[in-house]
């Protein structure tokens, strides 16, 4: 009997070619090496049987592991195989700031294993207000260069980023739409833009933003591993997550 466990799945699997099968599927043999070895303990047929029923199960993977048995769990619940997070990741992007600083958010980013850099894939913005007037410059000069961009803002109670339509946008090779998606509710703020008496303090703390960046740059690296795959399933809407009191972060 074999038992596979994750942390919110658990199968089981009843019968001798199961448990055969199970010490040779690293990642490193090809099917016919898993077969020979494994019909040492089970009949072929059994044995093709069972990795029919895993493969169904969605049980089997191609390519080696990663190194790290927490990340590999972690890209796998995901759906992205091994062997994308790599090449996806050193792609790398490119961040740029308007109004806030900018290294925290890099950090974050460079702790999930993507690279940082003004040649990277994708161009992330990240702001202190969605309404930021240089942002239309943003968006023309990424329409000319053919390279997607997204929004991001870590300040203020609510956390907010586009990042979850990237995907979508790179295979689609297009940019963003400068008004696509931001928050509703700020019919003023163009009004008070230019009157900084009528602007109140952005609500934050190190401790907020640093909960932020994490989110983002998590966001950031799922976007990027899902962006150009075949049947990639990621969704188009902008996501949002509270991080105020009594409030969790969620992606």
């Amino acid at each position: 009997m074999l038992f596979l466990m994750s942390e919110h799945l658990e199968q089981v699997f009843q019968g001798e070619a199961f448990v055969a099968l199970a010490p040779f599927l690293d990642g490193r043999r090809t099917l016919g090496e898993v077969i020979e070895l494994a019909a040492a303990r089970a009949p072929l047929p059994t044995l093709f049987s069972a990795l029919a029923q895993l493969e169904s199960k969605d049980c089997l993977g191609e390519g080696e592991p990663l190194a790290d048995p927490k990340a590999a769990a972690f890209w796998d619940g995901l759906g992205i195989a091994a062997d994308r997070v790599g090449p996806a990741l050193d792609a790398g992007i490119a961040i740029q700031s308007f109004d806030v600083e900018a290294d925290t958010l890099r950090q974050a980013v460079e702790r999930t294993g993507c690279a940082v850099s003004a040649k990277g894939v994708l161009r992330l913005v990240l702001v202190g207000d969605y309404l930021s007037p240089e942002l239309g410059g943003v968006n023309r000069s990424s329409l000319e260069e053919g390279r997607p961009w997204a929004l991001a803002k870590v300040h203020g109670r609510v956390a907010w980023s586009d990042l979850s339509s990237v995907p979508a946008r790179r295979r689609a090779g297009s940019a963003r739409p400068a008004s696509q998606g931001e928050p509703a509710g700020r019919a003023l703020s163009p009004y008070a833009a230019g009157s900084p008496d009528l602007q109140g303090p952005r609500a934050f703390s190190p401790a907020s933003v640093g909960a932020a960046t994490a989110w983002v740059a998590t966001e950031l690296a799922r976007a990027l591993t899902a962006g150009t795959g075949p049947g990639s399933t990621a969704g188009s809407s902008p996501s949002t997550s509270r991080t105020g009191p009594s409030r969790s972060m969620s992606s």
